[in-house]
């Protein structure tokens, strides 16, 4: 004896195929998308700042767990760039005599490294971040953004130290307390939106082809030296042909230690080309980094 079904009538045990335009049509009335799909830009950003306290949790927990394996801490957050001023001055400041370059040769190193060095361990962090969370991205589903710009606002929380130690070594060297000081705020910020834009950016490229990551630590070690960061680059290339001239003032790293420098030292004048390239590079780069990032959404965590 055998057992089945009546002919002309279906299995319940079976799936009832439907026709692909019912199929979509009901997907498009329910909202639903295939697992994995890229949303659109609009409905990302959404989603990127619903989760806001997610990014800041996992901001705070990434802090936290920066240095817990070392004895002295977070203390090493102010150390190293600290030890870093030790160098640059013995090498650069008294060896190679770029003290000339400044009246106050020392705060003016100071904010070099302590800004220079934020930015770029936030552009170096927020770069990996994706290839070093593959687990999270695995079993979470939220807007990958989240781990580069998590990584930069790490950063930003990590600077909280090293500003109270530069706005001390400006009084310390001399500097007048002035209104004109609080122009590091806006600064800074500026300087943090291009560091996560650039670090968008950056965290598709190394996802995608590892080998710039490779490439990554030489690229920030060529932009150090065209930064300024332990020599005046205007009085370097004040007999410079303007076309020189005009690429080393569009780079943002001058720019930001530049007008970090102006805010703390009135012996330091900035011009107007600082804070246009420091505004140009703030608010176009985000948003190119952001549309860079969304459209490779699908593959990140992927393999």
């Amino acid at each position: 004896m055998t057992t089945g079904t009546v002919p002309g009538t279906a299995d319940p045990l079976q799936p009832v195929s439907l026709p692909s335009d019912e199929a979509a049509r009901l997907a498009e009335q329910h909202h639903l998308h295939p697992v994995g799909q890229r949303p659109v830009l609009k409905q990302y950003l959404t989603s990127l700042w619903q989760r806001r306290y997610f990014l800041w949790e996992l901001t705070l927990a990434k802090v936290a767990a920066t240095t817990s394996d070392e004895r002295l801490g977070s203390f090493w957050q102010i150390a190293n760039p600290v030890l870093n001023v030790g160098v640059y001055y013995l090498a650069f400041g008294i060896l190679l005599g770029t003290r000339s370059d400044s009246d106050n040769f020392l705060l003016f190193l100071v904010a070099g490294v302590f800004v220079f060095t934020a930015m770029n361990r936030g552009i170096m962090s927020g770069a990996t971040s994706i290839v070093h969370n593959k687990g999270l991205l695995q079993a979470l589903r939220f807007p990958r953004a989240v781990l580069p710009v998590s990584a930069v606002l790490r950063e930003v929380v990590q600077f909280g130290p090293s500003l109270v130690v530069l706005l001390i070594t400006a009084v310390a060297t001399g500097e007048p307390i002035r209104l004109r000081m609080l122009l590091i705020i806006p600064v800074l910020l500026m300087a943090a939106l291009f560091t996560a834009g650039t670090a968008l950016i950056f965290a598709r490229l190394v996802s995608s082809l590892r080998d710039v990551g490779q490439l990554l630590p030489f690229m920030t070690r060529v932009w150090l030296y065209l930064s300024g960061v332990f020599f005046s680059l205007d009085k370097k290339l004040e007999d410079a042909h303007g076309a020189v001239l005009f690429l080393a003032q569009a780079n943002p790293g001058w720019a930001y230690l530049e007008l970090t420098r102006g805010a703390l030292m009135p012996g330091h004048p900035v011009g107007a080309e600082a804070w246009i390239t420091a505004v140009v590079w703030a608010t176009v780069l985000p948003l190119l980094g952001m549309l860079f990032f969304w459209r490779g959404e699908e593959t990140y965590g992927r393999g």
